[in-house]
């Protein structure tokens, strides 16, 4: 968070090692979801009173890139995000999102 100039941002992250999610990270602003040893399934767009739903944003991540990935996110919040605007709030608005394959 530091690197990105968003250090006192608040931010709600949950990570559990399993997708039965007792640690709630599919309602988090950033969830992080055990699919396989040292692999995660990361969440984005929650919000911080728990009422809306993380969508995954990508699956499989290695835990040694998660903090590149995270990074990445940050500085890109960072740069976009509207005065006030929550990280969960804002992940749900950009432009981070895969777009769906086209149909053969």
């Amino acid at each position: 968070q530091a690197a990105a100039g968003i250090a006192h941002e608040e931010l709600v992250v949950r990570m559990t090692g399993c997708p039965n999610g007792c640690a709630r990270p599919y309602n988090a602003e950033i969830g992080f979801v055990g699919k396989a040893p040292g692999k995660y399934n990361l969440m984005l767009g929650g919000n911080r009173e728990g009422t809306r739903l993380a969508r995954t944003w990508r699956e499989s991540v290695l835990a040694d890139e998660l903090p590149v990935a995270i990074g990445e996110l940050f500085k890109q919040y960072a740069k976009e995000r509207k005065a006030g605007q929550a990280f969960g709030d804002w992940a749900n608005e950009a432009t981070i999102w895969p777009t769906p394959s086209t149909p053969a």
